[in-house]
């Protein structure tokens, strides 16, 4: 945000929401979707790519782990 010069309010104009949500999300505050990170991603012109890849075998939990 500070790259682009904007402040919570200005993003949440960007956005269509409210501030206070935006200080909510950005605090760690709500869970969000990846529909709304994309949201906020491209209000502030960045790039939303998640990766999902395989984890480690020894950190999967038995009950996720394939058969």
């Amino acid at each position: 945000m500070k790259a682009l010069g904007l402040s919570q309010t200005a993003l949440a104009k960007r956005m269509n929401v409210s501030r206070p949500y935006v200080a909510k999300v950005l605090s760690g505050d709500v869970n969000i979707s990846f529909r709304t990170a994309a949201r906020f991603a491209h209000a502030l012109q960045l790039d939303f790519l998640p990766v999902l890849k395989p984890m480690d075998e020894s950190a999967a939990e038995p009950s996720l782990a394939p058969t």
